[in-house]
Formats: structure tokens, C-alpha cells, sequence
């Protein structure tokens, strides 16, 4: 076999072990989930040896490492790949993914703000970064990303990040107005009732903060419900 042969044939076992350990979810077969991460970090390895300046076998074997919990070797193989391919914006972005699981916040936010500058209409980038500084407790620079993201891409889940950052700032009415755009999307999701309370009352408008605790209560009492016939019938 040629070189090139070698490093397919490696590659293709790689991604599919890979691909088979994703299939398996990690609570739902653990075992096999990292048995197969295992396997394909081998091949990876051998695909490494084989042609050690491809970025993308460092960038695939930092995922198998991620999967596995790995984060510092993880880290490693995507400083190598960013080494290699200093244009490419994913691999800052799964960097800093990597420094937030190991609750290095500061190196995330560096790295999503190279990644942001690589590629500026990525709205997930700037939500991780706003996701950091929102860890950090720099709710302004926090809101000012979760805005860029929405921009980009006006997903649920960015408006309730946002709502929390306004509510920490004291800008209960900026925090109303995210919430009930949540509420819009997730109209039985109970506790954004209980946070858009908080903010009602934190100006001073009483009676709908109580409007809210009662929908609260209510999507509650209907959740526990919910849960005890689940429990009754798998018995």
C-alpha cells in the first residue's frame, strides 16, 4: 500500500468508529460510545504518523478526545490544528469549547473573539463568547453578543440568556420583553413565568409579577401530574 492508501484506509476507519460511537449515545451505551471514540483516537493516531501536517486528523482526533473527557489532550491536538491552519475559525471556536468544559472561561472568550474576526456572520460564535462573559458576570459585554447572535440567528434560547443578563443589570424592562419572546416559543415552559415575575416586580408592577406566579404554579402542578402518571404506568 501507498502512503496515501495507507492514510485512507486509516481515515475511513477513524470516521467510522467515530460516527458509530456518536450513534451511541453516551447515557444510553457508554461503554460502546467510548469504546469506539477509543478506536477511532488509534486510527487517527496512525493517520498522524502518516501525514503529520493535516490539520483536520488533530482537529478530528480533539473531538474524540472531547467526547472521552479528555479535554487537556483535546486542547493540545486543536493547538497543533490552529498551528497548522491559522485562517480556520471552527477550530477556535472548539478550542474554547474545550477551555469552558475545563472552566477556563477567559481562554474561551480569546479564542471566540479570534474566531468572531475569521468570521464575523457566525452567530454561534458570538454566543459562546456572550455565554463566557455571562459566566464572568460581564452581563454588558454578555448582552451586546447575545444581540449580534440574535441578529444572526433569533433562536429561543439567545432571548433567555439575554433576559437573564437584563434582569442582573436591572433592566427588568428589557428582561420582560426577551422573556415574553421566550414565553412566545415555550409557552409551557414554567420557570420563565417565575423569572419574568421577578423582573415585574422588580418594577414594582405587582399584580402581573402575581398574574405570573399563578401560571407558574399552574404549569407546575400540571408537570407533577405529569411526571406521577409516567411513574405509575412504567411500574
Amino acid at each position: 500500500m501507498t502512503v496515501n492508501n495507507d492514510v485512507n484506509f486509516y481515515s475511513e476507519r477513524a470516521d467510522s468508529y467515530y460516527n458509530r460511537a456518536d450513534a451511541y449515545n453516551l447515557r444510553d451505551k457508554p461503554q460502546k460510545a467510548i469504546a469506539n471514540y477509543t478506536h477511532a483516537v488509534d486510527n487517527y493516531n496512525k493517520c498522524i504518523e502518516l501525514q503529520p501536517n493535516n490539520s483536520k486528523f488533530y482537529q478530528n482526533r480533539a473531538l474524540c478526545y472531547r467526547q472521552l473527557g479528555q479535554y487537556i489532550k483535546a486542547i493540545n491536538d486543536y493547538s497543533t490544528a490552529i498551528a497548522l491552519s491559522p485562517q480556520t475559525a471552527i477550530l477556535y471556536y472548539e478550542r474554547a469549547y474545550c477551555s469552558h468544559l475545563q472552566d477556563n472561561c477567559r481562554e474561551a472568550v480569546t479564542d471566540c473573539s479570534t474566531a468572531i474576526k475569521l468570521e464575523p456572520n457566525n452567530y454561534l460564535f458570538y454566543y459562546y463568547r456572550a455565554m463566557n462573559y455571562h459566566i464572568l458576570n460581564q452581563y454588558t459585554l454578555a448582552v451586546a453578543d447575545y444581540t449580534q447572535a440574535i441578529a444572526l440567528s433569533p433562536d429561543d434560547y439567545i432571548y433567555l440568556a439575554r433576559a437573564q443578563c437584563y434582569d442582573r443589570l436591572e433592566q427588568y424592562a428589557e428582561a420582560i420583553n426577551d422573556y415574553s419572546k421566550y414565553i412566545g416559543f415555550n409557552p409551557d415552559y414554567s420557570l420563565v413565568y417565575y423569572m419574568r415575575a421577578a423582573s415585574y416586580d422588580g418594577l414594582g408592577q405587582r399584580e402581573k409579577a402575581e398574574d405570573d406566579l399563578k401560571i407558574y404554579k399552574k404549569l407546575e402542578k400540571k408537570l407533577k401530574i405529569k411526571d406521577f402518571l409516567k411513574l405509575r404506568f412504567r411500574k
